[in-house]
């Protein structure tokens, strides 16, 4: 999502909003969604594990640099406000049999509030030759806390929902009803699906070291990054290795990347940025691929972003 900075000399503020989502579904329920309810088939759809989590922030940053000879040193302190954190799953289908019917439930449950704090430090020098060492370390000290006034959105499909050609993505959002939970008496689904709401729910704490190298134009940059603890806000992209390389000519700056994390996922990224006075534009792709617990990962990705220097900022 969209992010907003501002720096004046050694102090830059940002805020940044984020989304983090993940989803898994039995192959009976893609087919289900896929290619409609098969009367056929009706004792051979199983969710297994077919459940979905997300959470949404915004995070406030405020950070601080400073030159002392060949050797730089920042700080940044980070507010984070949470706007969501849910864990929602689908039950087992209820079978007709005689009527020929079938009945999924679903039901999430979602804190709608949260705060929380961070603290990033970095270093880097200069060295002989051209070469620069750095290392920093995110969320050195952190804390993110979650609203116990928990509500749960339950909804119902039938096999009719499932042969509507109509029926996509915003109805399938409107069939959800919202409930505030009673935490002295609950239903078995409701403490199903949260059973694991706030685990995990902490940021992970992430070391970076790298080598550079920079002579006229050309830049190359080797980093390596370890992620411990993870929490729920990491990907396996965020533990990694990784190479690249910038060439600077008049106007344009080239650049291109290799990086591989756990698992054996690789990226590959291209990019390019165009100067013009105090003006930088630039984007970015790549192609990412590799295997994981559930199966293949491969796919593309980009960004874009606009920088406007000028006036001491």
């Amino acid at each position: 999502l969209p992010t907003v900075g501002l720096s004046l000399g050694p102090v830059a503020f940002r805020i940044r909003s984020r989304v983090f989502a993940d989803a898994t579904m039995s192959k009976e329920i893609m087919d289900l969604v896929a290619l409609g309810f098969e009367r056929e088939r009706l004792q051979d759809y199983a969710v297994g594990n077919t459940a979905f989590r997300e959470v949404s922030l915004t995070e406030y940053t405020l950070s601080y640099g400073l030159e002392i000879g060949a050797l730089a040193v920042g700080v940044g302190g980070r507010y984070i406000q949470g706007h969501s954190l849910m864990d929602g799953r689908f039950f087992e289908p209820e079978v007709d049999i005689n009527n020929e019917t079938l009945l999924v439930r679903s039901v999430a449950v979602e804190s709608q509030s949260g705060t929380g704090y961070g603290l990033d430090v970095g270093l880097s020098i200069d060295l002989p030759a051209g070469f620069r060492l750095s290392g920093s370390g995110t969320n050195v000290v952190q804390q993110m806390e979650w609203d116990d006034n928990l509500v749960a959105w339950s909804a119902e499909f039938d096999d009719q929902d499932f042969d509507d050609d109509n029926f996509g993505v915003e109805e399938f959002f409107d069939s959800f009803t919202e409930a505030p939970v009673d935490p002295n008496g609950v239903s078995l689904a409701v403490f199903e699906a949260g059973n694991e709401l706030f685990t995990g729910s902490y940021f992970p704490q992430t070391y970076r070291g790298g080598l550079g190298w920079q002579a006229g134009g050309t830049s190359l940059e080797a980093n390596a990054i370890v992620v411990s603890p993870r929490g729920r806000f990491s990907s396996p992209w965020d533990e990694r290795l990784s190479l690249g390389i910038e060439q600077k000519i008049p106007i344009l700056t080239l650049r291109g990347g290799y990086s591989i994390a756990q698992q054996g996922l690789s990226t590959y990224t291209a990019g390019v940025a165009l100067r013009l006075g105090p003006v930088h534009i630039e984007g970015s792709g790549g192609v990412f691929n590799g295997e994981r617990d559930l199966g293949v990962w491969d796919g593309y990705y980009g960004s874009i972003g606009l920088q406007i220097k000028g006036g001491g900022l």
